[in-house]
């Protein structure tokens, strides 16, 4: 069944379903979403240094980002942590990996 999605600066803001949309059904298009939510700009971040070789250390370059953050999902709140650096292949693309800490 299809639902109505609020995606708002990458986070998923309301979900609305249809009321006879089964338990199951929803916590399967609630954890797809999840996957979706992206957390570009934090607040409340550890900015990290990929470089670093002992502990971490703050890293944030104009064109790259390494940065952990408590985020909310589907099964509470998990660490997790971003890598986002601009694309090699393409121009004006960004590559970003996403990291839970379950």
């Amino acid at each position: 069944r299809p639902i109505r999605v609020r995606y708002v600066d990458g986070k998923v803001e309301k979900i609305d379903a249809e009321k006879d949309d089964p338990q199951w059904s929803m916590n399967i298009k609630r954890a797809l979403l999840n996957m979706l939510q992206i957390t570009r700009n934090p607040k409340n971040s550890e900015i990290l240094d990929k470089d670093a070789r002992e502990g971490n250390v703050a890293f944030d370059k104009s064109r790259e980002r390494l940065f952990r953050i408590m985020e909310p999902d589907v099964s509470g709140e998990c660490e997790t942590q971003y890598h986002i650096r601009d694309s090699q292949q393409e121009q004006n693309v960004q590559v970003v990996t996403k990291t839970k800490d379950f």
